[in-house]
């Protein structure tokens, strides 16, 4: 049965699933009138040519400004939809797999071993993008070093708590909502003020937050 929802209400991977398979459609059906006499494997291969990501991204420049704001604000939702794939015909750089691998694993842990022997976490991160070769950071917590003093068997020690830094970003927050993490969970990582209703309206303007 079909669906009755409208655009909006479908999360921004689903927009992008169904935009893909709208798109191969049309393309096969404009091949099929143009060489409906080809094998069904040069067939294929014209396709591909078109529904490619690089070449749906040269498509879409052209149709933008044909298009209405509210065919606006569908797209932006379904182009800032985030997954762990990369499309098996786009060439992968280091920039596109550092930028998948942060997708995959948006949070690190960094250890170290301290003076007294003990390892401990020193700072939980999340890495918010990858540009000119380097990982751009939010650090979400750092270790705090509270007290350093020798027991009776004169062995150091080192206490300390991790300090809150920064607040997840939004992206990730909304990521965790898409995964089924509770609103209230997420608004104990996440700005105070955030709320998944409000995430989407960035994601339709979009306007991705990186940051927090």
């Amino acid at each position: 049965m079909l669906t009755t929802k409208k655009p909006s209400q479908f999360s921004p991977l689903a927009l992008a699933y169904i935009g893909d398979g709208v798109y191969e459609l049309f393309v096969r059906t404009r091949i099929i009138e143009e060489h409906e006499n080809l094998p069904a494997n040069k067939l294929h291969k014209k396709t591909v040519q078109y529904v490619k990501a690089h070449a749906q991204s040269n498509s879409i420049d052209a149709m933008l400004e044909h298009m209405t704001d509210d065919e606006t604000a569908v797209y932006k939702r379904g182009r800032n939809a985030k997954s762990n794939t990369v499309p098996k015909n786009a060439n992968m750089t280091e920039k596109m797999l550092m930028r998948q691998i942060l997708k995959a694993f948006p949070v690190m842990v960094f250890k170290k071993q301290l003076s007294d022997g003990s390892r401990k976490i020193m700072s939980i991160v999340e890495g918010i993008d990858y540009v000119d070769g380097k990982i751009q950071f939010n650090t979400l917590y750092r270790f705090q070093k509270t007290n350093e003093y020798m027991d009776d068997n004169m062995k150091l020690h080192i206490d300390g708590f991790h300090k809150k830094i920064n607040c997840i970003s939004d992206r990730l927050a909304l990521k965790w909502y898409e995964n089924d993490v509770d609103e209230t969970t997420i608004k104990k990582y996440a700005r105070s003020d955030w709320s998944a209703a409000t995430a989407y309206e960035i994601y339709e303007r979009g306007e991705v937050n990186g940051t927090a």
